[in-house]
Order: C-alpha cells, then structure tokens, then sequence
C-alpha cells in the first residue's frame, strides 16, 4: 500500500540507510524481522547493528539474510552489519546523520533516551509492564498467565507483570493458578526438559518485592509473587527482573466492553495502558 501512494504521489519515502538495534533475548529474530524486511521492502537500506551480549544471533541472523537476498538476486548493498562497542555506534550515528534515516531499537527507557539526545531520529520500544486484559477467567487464560509470567524464567521483555482479570477473581484462585508453576535448575535443565515456562532454582536478578507492608504475597509452595487489587498499578511499576511477579488487578472492564456499564473502567484502563506502555498487550474478550 506505501509503494502504491508513493507511486500514486500521495507519500514520498525517504530511502536513506536505517539502523536497527534488536532486543537482548531470544526474541530478537522475530524484533529483526519486523524491523528490517518491512524497512527493505520499501527498498530502504539496513544496517544492522549488534548488541553486545547477543552479538552473535543478530549477526547469524544478518548471515542468513545476505544469503537470502544473493539467492534472490537483491542487491547485497541493501544490508549491511555494524560490529562494535556502544561508543563507536554513538560516534558512527551522529558523524553520519545527515546521511542516514530512523534508528529503530528495543532497550531499555535509560537506554533509549541516551540514543535519542544524541540521535534525535531515533523510535525505541522500550520497558513497559506486559499486560494481559481478559474477560473470562478460563483454565485456558489461566495456563497462559502461568506460563507468560515465568517465560525465560521471568525475563523482563517477555514475561506478564499485569494481568487484568474479572472482579470475580480471589486470592485464592491466583494462589492455586501458579500451584503448577514449573521449575528447573537452571537454563540447561530446562532446555533438556524442553521448558521454557519455569523458574530457576537460585536464579539472579532484581530483588524480590518486600513482604513486610502486606502488598505482595509470595506463593506457598513456589518462587511466584503476586498482588490482587481492585486499583491498576502505580505508574512506573518495578518489573523485577528474572523474578516472577505478577500485579492481578481485578477491574476487566466486561460489562463496558458489552455497553451493560459505566465505561469508565475502558478509559481508567487505557489511560494507565499509555502511560506505562507495556511492551506487548493482549486482549482476551468479545468484539462489542
């Protein structure tokens, strides 16, 4: 559609060289993907550029596509990678900024705008509490709360931190959800279990909530925090890091969402969501 209002005259796409910064994790071939082929389609030259303790995936990944474009007869020169330490990247970028377009990265918000004071074109996916919205409290959206709050034992792009559920739900039935929560002894052990949805004995990571002030309940039997509210979280939510904790705010807005109700629950709820910017949003209900 972008190259038929390009050619209709309605846009003018700007085809200089973008970079690309992937995500840290085990998602940074789909986070390449969506970045790059979409860029290159449009005919706009990528560099790609990597990331100190992933380098060698997004370089492989780099490999696999130059292969790819020699297969399909494009020109090689439409890619490009960029090997080195964060301040030559800074030096490259802004030495070359009349040359180049957008700078396109997943990092953290520090990160982020640390790129952009010195790269003003910078659009960055950055930290946000991943959310999960649901009207239904099925043994179906159970299992994916579970298993999204302790993916790559609670890594901090992947894993759920909010889950916004009926106002039906107890302590209890999030006591009993996470009672089937898995555990490995470490990366290894999961990857020979064919795991991916467990927590690592003595695993590192940020320090766990506090217990003192009432406000999370650490699970009876597993290394699960959790908090049950009827408010949404407080605005720039710790995500804690390789921990598994989960904020389980009891306000899904069902009724809104079928015109039986006061719709204030839908505007308190996409207010908080952009503000907090979670990096992903699922939604699990019926269409109005």
């Amino acid at each position: 559609l972008l190259l038929e209002d390009e050619e209709a005259g309605k846009i003018t796409i700007n085809r200089q060289p973008i970079y690309v910064s992937c995500v840290s994790n085990f998602t940074n071939f789909l986070d390449l993907f969506r970045k790059t082929i979409r860029n290159m389609e449009l005919g706009i030259p990528c560099v790609v550029l990597g990331r100190s303790n992933t380098v060698q995936h997004s370089y492989r990944w780099t490999e696999l596509l130059m292969e790819l474009l020699e297969r399909e007869n494009i020109d090689p020169g439409m890619l490009t990678y960029l090997s080195c330490e964060l301040d030559d990247i800074i030096d490259i970028t802004q030495s070359c900024r009349d040359s180049t377009g957008m700078l396109y990265t997943t990092s953290s918000r520090e990160l982020a705008a640390a790129i952009k004071s010195g790269y003003p074109n910078t659009i960055a996916s950055t930290g946000g509490p991943n959310t999960l919205v649901t009207t239904e409290w099925t043994k179906e959206v159970q299992d994916a709360i579970r298993m999204s709050a302790t993916i790559e034992c609670a890594g901090q792009c992947t894993a759920l931190r909010h889950a916004v559920v009926p106002e039906s739900v107890t302590k209890e039935d999030v006591e009993i959800l996470f009672d089937t929560t898995h555990g490995a002894g470490s990366a290894t052990d999961a990857l020979k279990g064919g795991q991916f949805d467990c927590v690592f004995e003595g695993h590192a990571g940020s320090a766990t909530p506090s217990l003192d002030d009432g406000v999370y309940t650490k699970h009876g039997k597993k290394d699960v925090y959790y908090k049950i509210s009827t408010s949404l979280p407080e605005d720039g939510i710790n995500e804690y890091w390789r921990k598994a904790v989960v904020d389980v705010t009891t306000k899904a807005p069902a009724p809104d969402l079928q015109g039986n109700s006061d719709p204030s629950k839908i505007d308190d709820l996409a207010r908080w969501l952009v503000t907090n910017q979670p990096i992903s949003l699922a939604v699990n209900a019926p269409r109005p």
